[in-house]
């Protein structure tokens, strides 16, 4: 059976030298790294957001419990995965068993079925909050109608331009 999935991946260039596809560790100084596992951001003083498989090596060997942020180690004082991260991750190894027992149409269904289920994410708490690096900015939340009916004075009414209305509030 052979069977194509997507990868999420860099495409380097071979046009490009390399020293083009490097980062400093000054340009997102809230980047945490994640001993043998991966990385994660600081999204708060205390708090980092990360995949949840990124946590396995902490989660199996208490050794490992702490990241790395701006070259400094920081304890963990918990993990805490999505609530139906464990199953699903289940779910997942036991599709992966299946793979070469399984036709590839059923697999390809459950497969979808899956990753569409998986919520591959956690919270690490630190020990301490970070005092030398801030935290990445929060991304402004997407207007819903109900706040921006607030905002104005009367429903948006379509125009051959876009939108027009009278705001009440910056």
């Amino acid at each position: 059976m052979i069977i194509a999935v997507t990868a999420h991946a860099i495409v380097i260039r071979h046009d490009v030298p390399d020293v083009r596809y490097l980062v400093s560790a000054t340009d997102l100084p809230a980047l945490v790294d994640l001993p043998m596992e991966g990385h994660g951001v600081l999204i708060a003083k205390r708090w980092v957001v990360t995949a949840a498989h990124a946590t396995a090596m902490m989660r199996a060997m208490p050794e490992h419990d702490y990241v790395v942020i701006n070259g400094k180690r920081r304890d963990v004082a918990r993990i805490v995965l999505y609530p139906d991260y464990a199953a699903a991750s289940v779910t997942w190894d036991q599709l992966f068993q299946a793979m070469k027992s399984t036709d590839v149409t059923t697999w390809l269904a459950r497969y979808a079925a899956a990753r569409a289920s998986m919520h591959d994410i956690a919270l690490i708490e630190l020990t301490r909050p970070v005092e030398d690096v801030s935290p990445v900015a929060r991304i402004p939340r997407r207007p819903t109608l109900a706040n921006y009916a607030r905002r104005t004075t009367r429903l948006p009414a379509p125009t051959s331009n876009g939108w027009s209305t009278a705001s009440t509030a910056v």
